[in-house]
């Protein structure tokens, strides 16, 4: 992980992610480089979040699972994650080249995905979610998605999912990263991103001075 100068000329400070076919295995199985969020009790609490990421042109698309974000819930598997997945209904495995948001219903259980959009190469793209944190099913996730420029949270979301956002009334956490499971060949892959910002209203929290 490195500071790097913004890709969209900006020249402001965003962060480089690299991860490497020969990086050894994690504990949980995968290779990944992160950066988090303090975890907090969050069951019951409303957030709005928002981040941008940049793949650059000639990314190496995954041979296996990829994650480029995720919300993490203590006691299980994360419940909410945005995906490289395969295709616009995000079945399937390879190529790994369009962005699909996972909500989870339990601890390894009840995988939701839905399409974002495939993989713009060469330009910063946008994240926006309206979450809900909860271990009961009066949970809600909403996701924004734009390439370019932050999404307009007034129009419809792409993902207005409903159910448990959290699995435990225990520590929850959202990471900024690259998650990926052990490669089978010397990959390498590059991503930037810009901001992180959890606020509770909209306005706030898509205040991303490095994004542009």
């Amino acid at each position: 992980m490195s500071w790097a100068t913004n890709l969209g000329g900006s020249f402001k400070t965003v962060a480089r992610f690299d991860v490497y076919g020969t990086d050894d295995a994690d504990e949980y199985g995968g290779t990944r480089t992160s950066l988090w969020r303090n975890p907090d009790n969050c069951s019951g609490c409303e957030a709005w979040q928002a981040f941008g990421f940049y793949i650059p042109a000639g990314f190496q698309y995954p041979d296996d699972w990829f994650l480029l974000y995720q919300d993490f819930s203590s006691g299980g598997n994360p419940a909410q994650a945005l995906e490289l997945r395969n295709g616009s209904g995000c079945g399937g495995t390879t190529p790994r080249n369009y962005l699909c948001w996972k909500d989870q219903t339990a601890p390894f259980t009840g995988l939701n995905y839905s399409p974002l959009a495939p993989v713009s190469t060469g330009h910063w793209a946008y994240i926006v979610e309206h979450i809900k944190f909860l271990n009961t099913s009066d949970g809600f996730d909403q996701v924004w998605y734009s390439v370019d420029s932050l999404p307009n949270t007034a129009q419809p979301p792409l993902v207005d999912w409903h159910g448990i956002t959290a699995y435990t009334t225990g520590a929850n956490r959202s990471n900024i990263f690259m998650y990926r499971a052990p490669s089978t060949n010397a990959q390498h892959q590059t991503v930037y991103y810009c901001g992180f910002h959890r606020a509770a209203d909209a306005v706030t929290a898509k205040t991303l001075p490095n994004c542009s």
